[in-house]
This record gives structure tokens, C-alpha cells and sequence, in this order.
């Protein structure tokens, strides 16, 4: 009701297949991530299995953005790539197209994306958590930050 609520993800992983030109990247071919649900946390338990019960975790144990299209790749310079994507995100069960834009460099063989991408729980079908009878609300919006290293 209050303050912003953070939740960080501490169980990850993907994969991404690209082509690299003299060390610069110059098409991507499939990216993948998931997300273990339960993996998010926010250092308020409470808070969590309320989380938890929103996205209903025991029957959805894991987000998923899988790549489906690269709209754009503009190199500004050998290690650095602006990327605007469209991939499916599984979240609940639910998956969606979205757009994610995000920055790209490289640095021998890492690559590491960043970006972030708002979103509303309610277009996957989420209802907002509640805690303390419903007297503590959380709002629809969601601010999805990101930054995955991937190594050769």
C-alpha cells in the first residue's frame, strides 16, 4: 500500500544461441530462460507465499520467456547491441507475446542482457496478492528488471 515491493529471483537459468562476427554480435538465434517460482524472494516470508499463491506455484512451478522473434539489432559498437525481441512469457500458465527491449554486451566470450519490462498481473490472469485479510494490497503493475550472463 505504501512502498514498492521487490522480489529477486535466485534460481535461474537459460540459454542463448547466437552468431558472432570478430567477436561482435550479429544475429540471435534462440534465447531461453526460466525462472523457478518459488525462487523469488523478497525477505518478507509472509509476503512471498501470498506471492506464491497469486501465480499459484503448486501447479505452475516456473516463468518462462522463450524468444520468438529479433525485430531489431543495432550494434552501437563492437560490445554493445541494442535488441528488441518478441518471445513468449509464461507466468501462471499463462502465456503471452510481449515485446522486450533490451541492451546487449559483449565481452569476450559472456554476453550479458539487460532491460526490464512492465507488465500488468492481470493480463496472465493474476490477482494481485493480499495479506492481513486483505487489508494490505499490491497494485496490478509490475516492473520486471533483468540482467542474465551467458558464457561460451
Amino acid at each position: 500500500n505504501v512502498h514498492d515491493w521487490e522480489m529477486t529471483a535466485e534460481d535461474l537459468q537459460g540459454s542463448m544461441k547466437v552468431q558472432m562476427t570478430d567477436g561482435q554480435l550479429v544475429q540471435i538465434d534462440d534465447i531461453k530462460f526460466t525462472v523457478v517460482a518459488e525462487s523469488l524472494k523478497s525477505g518478507k516470508g509472509g509476503m512471498d507465499k501470498n506471492a506464491y499463491k497469486a501465480i499459484n506455484t503448486d501447479k505452475h512451478k516456473t516463468i518462462i520467456y522463450q524468444l520468438q522473434k529479433v525485430n531489431n539489432l543495432d550494434c552501437t559498437s563492437k560490445s554493445s547491441c541494442k535488441v528488441t525481441t518478441t518471445g513468449a512469457l509464461t507466468i501462471a500458465g499463462t502465456k503471452k507475446n510481449v515485446e522486450i527491449i533490451f541492451d546487449a554486451k559483449v565481452s569476450g566470450d559472456k554476453i550479458v542482457l539487460s532491460g526490464e519490462k512492465k507488465i500488468k498481473m492481470s493480463e496472465f490472469n493474476v490477482d494481485p496478492p493480499k495479506a492481513m485479510f486483505g487489508t494490505i494490497t499490491t497494485g496490478d503493475d509490475l516492473n520486471i528488471k533483468f540482467e542474465v550472463a551467458f558464457t561460451k
